[in-house]
This record gives structure tokens, C-alpha cells and sequence, in this order.
């Protein structure tokens, strides 16, 4: 190895990368402990202008995280540019590539001397393992890298504080932690392609899907369908290729724990994803068969051995390698100003087929609607002919001089039956000539009486669905009123019916209502609602809460406005009714009955915030809290604590630039932060983290919603631990007054998410900092050993850390929390 190779893959100096003439990639300079950053640009070439592409890969990245995807280097910013300069988008560090593990780094273990890892037969299988491990992440997204090769995919390195100049130190590839990157030319499933993509067929390097090569074929003539058709198959291709360049040589001496069913097995999986890749597309993809095959091998003791010793680097080897064995992506000239008005052209054309056949559908439902409504009134003909005979015969057999009354019933609940049955009802008791003499007389003489029908309660104005509040379901019904109903002899008084009086009338027709089934709700109306949806009726609706709140250890829960329920008016005095005003002519809805309008997207401009400018301002944040850490890093002694609180005091002292939001919805952000913590308490933390995901958006600048965010990501399933890290950075940036160190729980959350992805020290010193500044050491020995009885092994040594330090300091001494050695250590001794 040469000093250039130490530093191209070690360094923290600022190196421009080896790349194609159209982009252009440095690597930044950085501080010991400071996570390295590139920096990446199209650029405009006399070949054509690339600019564009740098904010598509920015998009795509966006995109990736903000769905939670692991395997993809964190975005730090994306800089939209000017006139005179290009955009760019700048990530953190993804480790070290394929391709330089490769090449640039000759290890050595017992006395073998191999040119890279993955001459090592179990690094070759956790190599494949992870990778396809990757690819479903990305593809589970319908996305397509499409420029899959040895450059692309970064494996990190361990420990995190390696030194390659120090003599016997070991180094491991942090599998797990596998990224993929350059996305610029991927190809997202929704993402508006309106140009070809600028790959050119490689060469040197058979990595490219025969169907790739066709797509871009056809684009460069204009036709970007056959590229919008590509799938997951291309990526398998370009993955069976990269692995099948570090298979051992059939013909040559085997190493590196290969046998020859081993390496048997390891071609039958280079053939299997080519399999993949030739047959048709199957309704399910077989990402998780080929990750079961690749596990298999990895059981076995003698390799999982071998994947957990370290290697030493063979600084002083004589093996020799090259800048990037694996070819820069070959670029294609853009496509021409001709070609581009004939793939215009071509859309034209699509879009006017399309039109014509919306147009041909539309006249079929015209068609459709004029038939019903030239049919309707035959069908009624012919329904209400035999409903009129029957009503005849039944006049026939009643006595003229008996007076019929109408059965005055309270308005049943609606139901599919009520309708028919009411009608049934009156036609089977009230005379026809009767009938019509009534409604004559009553138009003929206004100064009479006025004739009184069965008319149901005011209804109240519905409430919208996303708004409406659900109804307690023991609430009781309103009293039913008298309703008065006239009597065919007008020198009668109008006999007045209550709902005892109609049940003793008629207790046939009363049975048949007790027996009727409840009402249903509307067709628009919820069922059941999500927290979400809850939370937004508390937004917008303020008034009494309902009874679904007042449970016991509830008390705190936000007030809820229900939708408002119908007033029962007193009973009219039977002498004189007063008419009944018809539905159409009620009053509208006082102004403070109607509903506010729907607050904006919280949640939106949540995702937005995080995917775009958390990891800027958690940069910046990480500076000054790994000032802190360094501090708690030091040898224990008396006055560390004290140092500690200083500098935790004084994170805040800088000012710094919160993230950028126009408006605050404070009073919001708390509405929604409560909910979130009752939803978490009920054991949904996935609702708990939508809630308060608005609540974030909502207010950003809250440190205790932030706080809790940071908190909710580590409880998911899997846990976030990037974006929980980025939050509890952010958080402990953010101006506290009852807590101007910082939040215990900030701390916690740091060193959880680091330790989960795969920053040993940083999460240490973390556990050390809680240490100092916790009032009752115990209860940080206590969050230490759940976190690890929660996340498991990769806990462990900065839980230890922590419980050693905690002993050898006397902070907690015969505690059983703080034991030191812990009972998993010493468990795993006695066996």
C-alpha cells in the first residue's frame, strides 16, 4: 500500500475523486471525530449540460430517506445554485466503496496474505447477503438503480477509530451498514422522465443488463417507454456480474476457506440471478429466496468464524492495484433537438389517443344516464298501476261512513325498508277520495285549520368525514314529540297521537318497529378513526369532550368537540299544534356551528423538513456536542462532572440557525404532541409517530417535540437510528430554559441511535454524559441495560462502558441496576 492509497480510502484532507468529465466529486475536509462529507455536481461539458441530473439525485435521495430506507448515505444539503455555478448536493461518508476494498486494501490474518476481503470465502457470501439485502430495501420502492458496479456499493469499516499506521490493529467491513450510491440515473417508479438517460454502453466491463442496453437504445431515438418498463431484473444482472469478479479462479489454487463445494454452491447463485434476470417477471419478487440461499452458507461455524476476526492490513505487501479497476459510467451524448421533437410529437399523439378514448367514455355514461332517465317513468308506470288497484279493492271493502285516521308514528331511524314500509302503511289505511278531498279543502280555504302530515325532527347539518367526531354509542335517544294529525271530518278536532296512544292504536305496527333493525349510518360517514384524524378534529372543533375521554388516567387528553346533536322540541299543546316547518325552509347554522377549515399538512411539511434540512442543521449541532463527548471520553475524575455540565450549558451559548419555517402553529404542535403520548401509551407507537410527526411540522422549534420525535424513530420497527440521531443532535441545539444542559433523554436517544448505526464511541460518550449529569445515576444504569435488553448485541459494549465507569466511580454503588460485571457478562463467562 502507498501513502496515496492510505489516503484516498483513511484521509480527511480535501480530494477530488476519480470520475467522468460530466460530474465532478470532492471528498471535504474534516476534523478527527467528524464524519467525512462529499460533495457532488453535474457539470456542463461540450458534450452536452448534465446540471440538471444533480437535482434529480438529490430528489431520489430525498425520497429514500424520507421512507426510511437504510442503505442510503445521508443527505447533508442540496444547494439549488446560481448563474454562475452548478447545483450540488452534499452526503456523509458511506464507507468505504466496493471497488477500493477491492483494489486498495491487501489484508493479512494467521499468516495468509489476501488481496482483498472478499478473497475470503465467508466475505464473499456476506458480501452477496447484504447487497440483495439493499436492493430490496430500494426495489420494495419500485426504484431501479440501474448503475449497480463495485463504485457504487460502500461497506464502512470497524472500529470507527481505526488507525492505519498503527502496527496490529484490525480492521473488519461493517456488512450490515451497506449503502448504495449515485442514483442519479435510477429509475423511480411516479418520477416524471421527460429525457433519456445519459448511459452509454460499457465495454471494458460487461455489467449492464441486456435489457438496459435495449431501453437505452430506443431512448436515444426518442422512445422512453421501453426505459419507464424497467425493473428490478436489471439491478439482479448488474449484482450477479459484480460478484462473479471476485469468485476464485476455477482453474488456480483455492484460499481463503474455499473448498470446492463452496465454490460450487457460490456459481450456482451467480447462475440463479441470471435466471432471474432472463425469465419473465414474476408476480412476486425472489429477493427473499436468494437472501435465504445466501444465509445458508453463512450458518456454517468455520465461516461465521471467519466473518468475525478482524484483518490486518498489509501495508508493506507487494500487491499492486490500480485507481478504479471498475470503469467510470460511460456517458451517452444527450439527445439531439430533432429527436426531442419527434419524442414530443409522439406524447402529442398519446395524449390525443387518450382523450379520445375519455371522450368515447364519457358518451357511453351520457348514453347510460338518458336511458334510466327515459326509463324511469315506464317503470314507475308499471310499479304503481297494481299498487292502485290494490289501494281500489281495499276502499271497496272498508265502510264509507267509518272515520279512518293516519297512524302518527315518531320518525323511525332511517333504514333501506323504512320508506316502503311507511307507504305501505298510509296506503293501506287512508281512503284515496278521502285523501284528495283533504288536500282540496285545505287549498280552497287557507283560513281553516291547517292540515298536519307526519313530518320527521330537524336533522341536524352534517359535519364533513375527515372532521366529524364519532358518537357515543350509549348516548340516550332524544323524546319523541306528539306529532297532531287531521282527521278526514273537518268538524272533528284534530286528534292528537302520542307514541303510547299509537302503540295501543295499532300494536301490530309498534311490534314491527321494536323488531326493525337499528339504524345504519350514511354511506360517507367513519366507522372508526385513526389518532390522525382525531387529532385534526381537535383542531379545527373546540368544545366538550366526549365520553371516550373522560377514562380513567385520560384527564389530560385535549378537548374534543363532537358533531352537534339534535334538539328534542317540547310537546305542542294539543289544542292548537303549531305548524311544522318543512325541512327546506330551516334556518342555516349560526356562524360558531360551522366547522373551521382543515389545518395545512403538518405531516408533509414534517417529511420536507427532515429530507431537506435536518441533516444541515444536525451538522452543525454535532460539532458542539462533540465537544461534550470529548470531554466525557477522558479518564474519570472528580471534576469531570462539573467540566461535563459546563459544556453542555454552553452548547447553547452560540446562536444557531433553527430549521427554516415560515409559520408556527404552537398551540397545534401541543394538541398533537399530547395525542401522540396518550397513542404511545395505548401501544401504538406507529400512530404515536404520525401524530407527532405533526406536531413537528406543526412547531419545530419545540425541544420537546422534537425531543419526543427523536424518541418515537427508535421504537419503530425496524428503528431509524439515523433520523433519530439527526433529531437528538437538532434537539439538543434548541434553546431549553428548564433544561440548559440538554435533555437526559437527548443524550439517551444520542447514544442509542449511535450505537445502533455502528458509532461504538460516539454512543460511549454519550452514555457517559447522561452519566454526569443525571441527578440518580441509577436510573441511567436502569435506561441503559433496557436499551440493551431491547436492541440487543450491538448495545453491549456501550452499555458496559457505562456500567464500569458507574462502579469503578462509587456514583451507584451497591446498586443492583449498576452490578458490576453485569449477569449477561457473566452469564456468557460461565458458559
Amino acid at each position: 500500500m502507498t501513502p496515496a492509497d492510505i489516503d484516498r480510502v483513511f484521509g480527511r484532507g480535501r480530494l477530488r475523486m476519480v470520475t467522468g468529465d460530466h460530474v465532478e466529486v470532492f471528498r471535504e475536509e474534516s476534523l478527527p471525530g467528524e464524519r467525512r462529507r462529499y460533495t457532488k455536481r453535474f457539470l456542463a461539458t461540450a458534450a452536452g449540460d448534465f446540471r440538471h441530473w444533480t437535482e434529480r439525485e438529490w430528489r431520489i435521495l430525498a425520497r429514500l430517506v424520507g421512507h426510511g430506507i437504510g442503505p442510503v448515505p445521508d443527505v447533508v444539503q442540496f444547494d439549488r445554485g446560481a448563474a454562475n455555478r452548478p447545483a450540488l448536493v452534499q452526503t456523509y461518508d458511506a464507507g468505504i466503496t466496493v471497488d477500493h476494498w477491492a483494489t486498495l486494501l491487501p489484508v493479512e490474518r494467521d499468516g495468509a496474505l489476501l488481496r482483498h476481503v472478499f478473497e475470503d470465502c465467508a466475505h464473499w457470501w456476506a458480501l452477496a447477503r447484504h447487497c440483495l439485502i439493499a436492493l430490496d430495501a430500494i426495489h420494495e420502492l419500485q426504484l431501479v438503480h440501474l448503475d449497480l458496479k463495485a463504485d457504487n456499493v460502500c461497506i464502512p469499516f470497524g472500529p470507527a477509530d481505526f488507525n492505519p499506521q498503527a502496527p496490529g490493529q484490525l480492521l473488519s467491513p461493517r456488512f450490515e451498514q451497506i449503502a448504495l450510491i449515485d442514483f442519479a440515473f435510477s429509475l423511480v417508479s411516479g418520477e416524471s422522465l421527460t429525457r433519456a438517460l445519459p448511459i452509454a454502453r460499457q465495454t471494458e466491463y460487461d455489467y449492464q443488463s441486456p435489457r438496459l442496453l435495449h431501453a437505452l437504445e430506443a431512448g436515444s431515438r426518442g422512445d422512453l417507454l421501453p426505459t419507464r418498463q424497467l425493473d428490478w431484473r436489471c439491478d439482479v444482472f448488474s449484482l450477479a456480474a459484480m460478484l462473479r469478479r471476485y469468485l476464485p479462479d476455477p482453474e488456480g489454487p483455492l484460499g481463503g476457506a474455499w473448498t470446492q463445494p463452496r465454490q460450487a454452491q457460490a456459481r450456482a447463485l451467480v447462475r440463479r440471478l441470471l435466471e432471474a434476470h432472463d425469465g419473465e417477471r414474476p408476480a412476486q419478487r425472489p429477493h427473499a429466496e436468494l437472501i435465504a440461499l445466501t444465509s445458508h452458507p453463512l450458518a456454517d461455524a468455520e465461516l461465521a468464524a471467519s466473518l468475525a476476526q478482524g484483518w490486518t492490513l498489509a501495508i508493506r505487501s507487494e500487491v499492486v492495484g490500480n485507481d478504479s479497476p471498475t470503469p467510470v459510467t460511460r456517458i451517452a451524448l444527450p439527445v439531439s433537438a430533432d429527436v426531442q421533437s419527434h419524442q414530443s410529437a409522439i406524447a402529442r399523439l398519446d395524449q390525443a389517443k387518450q382523450g379520445r378514448v375519455r371522450a368515447r367514455r364519457w358518451a357511453w355514461v351520457a348514453a347510460v344516464v338518458s336511458m334510466a332517465a327515459i326509463g324511469a317513468p315506464l317503470l314507475y308506470e308499471v310499479w304503481s298501476v297494481p299498487r292502485e288497484r290494490a289501494a281500489t279493492t281495499v276502499r271497496t271493502a272498508l265502510p264509507t261512513t267509518a272515520p279512518a285516521q293516519v297512524l302518527a308514528r315518531a320518525p323511525a331511524p332511517p333504514s333501506e325498508a323504512a320508506p316502503a314500509r311507511a307507504s305501505e302503511a298510509v296506503m293501506a289505511t287512508v281512503p284515496a277520495p278521502a285523501a284528495a278531498t283533504e288536500a282540496a279543502s285545505a287549498a280552497a280555504a287557507p283560513a281553516a285549520a291547517p292540515a298536519l302530515v307526519p313530518v320527521p325532527a330537524p336533522v341536524p347539518e352534517p359535519v364533513p368525514a375527515p372532521l366529524a367526531a364519532p358518537l357515543p354509542q350509549t348516548a340516550p335517544a332524544p323524546p319523541e314529540a306528539p306529532v297532531a294529525v287531521k282527521a278526514p271530518d273537518r268538524g272533528a278536532a284534530p286528534a292528537v297521537h302520542t307514541p303510547a296512544a299509537a302503540a295501543k292504536a295499532n300494536p301490530a305496527a309498534t311490534a314491527r318497529a321494536k323488531a326493525r333493525p337499528a339504524a345504519r349510518p350514511p354511506a360517507g360517514a367513519p366507522q372508526s378513526r385513526s389518532g390522525r384524524e382525531r387529532a385534526l378534529a381537535w383542531l379545527t372543533l373546540r368544545g366538550p369532550a366526549p365520553r371516550s375521554a373522560a377514562r380513567p388516567g385520560l384527564s389530560a387528553w385535549p378537548a374534543v368537540a363532537l358533531a352537534p346533536a339534535p334538539v328534542a322540541a317540547a310537546p305542542a299543546p294539543a289544542t292548537a299544534p303549531a305548524p311544522v316547518q318543512p325541512l327546506a325552509s330551516r334556518p342555516a347554522p349560526r356562524s360558531d356551528e360551522v366547522p373551521a377549515p382543515v389545518p395545512k399538512d403538518f405531516a408533509a411539511r414534517a417529511s420536507e423538513l427532515i429530507a431537506t434540512d435536518l441533516a444541515r442543521v444536525a451538522q452543525r449541532a454535532e460539532r458542539r456536542v462533540q465537544r461534550v463527548m470529548n470531554i466525557a471520553a477522558q479518564p474519570d475524575n472528580g471534576w469531570q462532572d462539573d467540566e461535563i455540565r459546563r459544556a453542555a450549558s454552553a452548547m447553547r451559548d452560540t446562536p444557531d440557525v433553527p430549521l427554516p419555517v415560515a409559520e408556527l402553529a404552537a398551540e397545534d404542535s401541543r394538541l398533537l404532541h399530547e395525542a401522540a403520548r396518550v397513542a404511545f401509551r395505548r401501544g401504538n407507537a406507529r400512530e404515536a409517530l404520525d401524530l407527532q410527526l405533526m406536531a413537528f411540522g406543526a412547531n419545530p422549534l419545540d425541544a420537546d417535540v422534537v425531543s419526543s420525535l427523536a424518541f418515537l424513530w427508535l421504537k419503530q420497527v425496524p428503528p431509524q437510528a439515523d433520523v433519530a440521531r439527526q433529531l437528538a443532535l437538532y434537539s439538543l441545539s434548541l434553546h431549553d430554559a428548564k433544561h440548559p444542559g440538554g435533555r437526559i433523554e437527548d443524550w439517551t436517544t444520542l447514544a442509542i441511535a449511535s450505537a445502533l448505526s455502528g458509532r461504538d464511541r460516539d454512543a460511549r460518550n454519550a452514555w457517559f454524559v447522561t452519566l454526569a449529569l443525571a441527578p440518580q445515576p441509577e436510573r441511567q444504569c436502569r435506561a441503559a441495560v433496557n436499551a440493551y435488553t431491547m436492541h440487543g448485541e450491538r448495545l453491549r459494549a456501550p452499555v458496559e462502558a457505562l456500567l464500569y465507569r458507574a462502579h469503578s466511580s462509587g456514583r451507584a454503588e451497591g446498586s443492583a441496576l449498576c452490578e458490576w460485571p453485569p449477569h449477561w457478562m457473566a452469564t456468557r463467562r460461565a458458559r
